[in-house]
């Protein structure tokens, strides 16, 4: 229906090409998709140590995986992702009645409607805090404990690090954590 409204416009405005002429091919996430060029690799790295010919693929995207690695596919489950955004998701039992500015609404991989909420910024905001409390050895110690821990399990990580903050900033008087 968009792409339709979008064509019309160009039509009026005499252009003669269409919208889908210039958007990506559609692929299925994990296949091949390209190469970097020679002008994409100095784009992203003006000092020419990223070479072109690098394969590429499709983004495989946070939320579906996060929605099956979780087992929130169902009616009335969810997950919450955090890391350098954070998104809550919720899958419904019907699609909601109005429009909510909000939520944006997305779908689990079988097409189950699913409200999602978003804010850009998480994790990032977390260590920017610890970088104002600790000094630098100890925000590096702490940095290195929440790297740690994220490989393991992100939303701990999170939750470490405000632990760790509110040590920093003298709320709990001691801490200990070992790797």
């Amino acid at each position: 229906m968009l792409l339709l409204q979008f064509n019309e416009k160009l039509v009026a405005g005499k252009m003669t090409w269409k919208l889908e002429d210039i958007l990506p091919k559609v692929l299925v996430a994990g296949n091949a998709a390209g190469v970097l060029t020679e002008e994409g690799a100095k784009l992203l790295d003006p000092t020419g140590g990223l070479q072109a010919g690098i394969p590429l693929c499709p983004p495989e995207g946070d939320a579906g995986t996060g929605m099956v690695a979780t087992n929130s596919v169902a009616e009335r489950t969810g997950n919450v992702s955090a890391g350098t955004s954070v998104f809550a998701m919720i899958v419904l039992e019907k699609a909601l009645s109005k429009l909510y500015p909000e939520i944006d609404m997305v779908t689990t991989p079988t097409g189950k409607p699913v409200a999602m909420v978003h804010s850009n910024n998480c994790t990032s905001d977390l260590n920017a805090w610890v970088d104002l409390f600790l000094d630098p050895a100890q925000g590096d110690q702490v940095r290195q404990a929440c790297r740690h821990l994220a490989r393991f399990d992100p939303v701990t990580a999170v939750h470490w690090r405000l632990t760790l903050l509110a040590v920093a900033a003298g709320i709990i008087r001691s801490f200990v954590y070992h790797l």
